[in-house]
């Protein structure tokens, strides 16, 4: 299945009444191979950009700059640009061809895009999108729970920070597309090194389960 890693800026908190700014999209395939991606600008579908003071200062995004940029689009507009781009990467005699990875997506991110509209359950279903996603955010609370983790680590800053990986801006959605995508990358290895390292001390699968607090 090929992984869609995306990001969202948007006006603040308020999924009902603020609007999404900019998004970015980066497919890649199962070796991590990147296949396409999409930046988008973005206005809600009646022509506003809504939102609170202080999040357009963290984003860097002006509202005014952006209504007046000739790249940026309407939410059905972005949305079919989105939709032409993953058609061309569904993969052959597939029901699911997609899975969504980012940080804090389950929670925010995704929920925001279906209340405003701009990317809901039956666009996913049409794009073959699979309904569960990786999230970093949920995975870092349960390996800190676990003591795999430090409990200083959390944000996507942190994250990168702790694994030594390359730092980039963030709350621009395209680097933070490549940061999430390389927090999820080494932690996975962190957690596969573990796994063979206990698996071969302990000798067995079920033995190590045992010693996996779930």
């Amino acid at each position: 299945m090929n992984t869609i890693c995306y990001d969202l800026e948007t006006g603040g908190l308020d999924k009902f009444n603020h609007t999404i700014t900019e998004a970015f999209f980066a497919v890649f395939d199962e070796n991590w191979v990147q296949l396409d991606s999409l930046h988008l600008y973005l206005k809600n579908d009646a022509g506003e950009v809504k939102g609170e003071e202080q999040a357009f200062k963290i984003t860097g995004i002006d509202p005014d700059e952006l209504l007046a940029n000739p790249d940026t689009v309407t939410y059905t507009e972005g949305r079919e640009q989105l939709l032409t781009m993953l058609a061309k990467h569904k993969l052959p005699k597939k029901q699911k061809h997609f899975q969504l990875l980012g940080q804090n997506i389950a929670a925010f991110d995704g929920p925001f895009m279906e209340i405003q509209g701009f990317l809901t359950q039956e666009h996913k279903k049409t794009a073959g999108i699979h309904h569960n996603v990786l999230d970093t955010t949920v995975y870092t609370t349960w390996l800190k729970k676990l003591g795999i983790l430090p409990d200083d680590v959390g944000n996507l800053g942190s994250l990168v920070k702790y694994f030594g990986l390359q730092g980039r801006e963030a709350h621009r959605a395209e680097d933070d597309v490549y940061m999430q995508k390389d927090v999820y990358i080494a932690m996975s290895d962190m957690v596969k090194k573990m796994a063979l390292n206990n698996l071969n001390s302990v000798g067995s699968s079920s033995d190590l389960l045992k010693i996996v607090e779930l």
